[in-house]
């Protein structure tokens, strides 16, 4: 019994967990296909550089990673929000999973660093 009640509080926890709420969802955030502006932490990815933000993380498809005066600092971009399964893992012919995203991601194909 305490084991059972253990393990429905761990996934009470992780569902409350605000890094779940970060995982893209197609249809989940209004701004898609809107002109945002997205304010984080510059990070870089095997797809491209990325925007860190509070809300969700966006790939910068345009950079292919942050130069050295910019990675891992607060930055802001501006661009078109996208949301695409295109990166996605998937099965090859074995049955293997391929490199990818675990879900459908949030993007900026052509990102405009806005200057401080």
């Amino acid at each position: 019994m305490k084991a059972m009640i253990f393990v429905l509080m761990l996934v009470i926890l992780l569902a409350c967990d605000s890094r779940s709420s970060r995982v893209a969802k197609q249809g989940s955030n209004p701004l898609v296909g809107q002109i945002v502006h997205v304010e984080g932490m510059a990070e870089n990815a095997r797809i491209s550089g990325v925007i860190n933000s509070n809300e969700f993380m966006v790939y910068c498809l345009n950079i292919p990673s942050w130069p050295a005066r910019l990675h891992q600092k607060k930055v802001t971009v501006t661009g078109k929000l996208e949301y695409t399964e295109e990166f996605m893992a998937t099965r090859n012919e074995s049955g293997e999973h391929t490199a990818g995203t675990d879900s459908g991601v949030y993007v900026i194909r052509n990102c405009q660093i806005d200057t401080q």
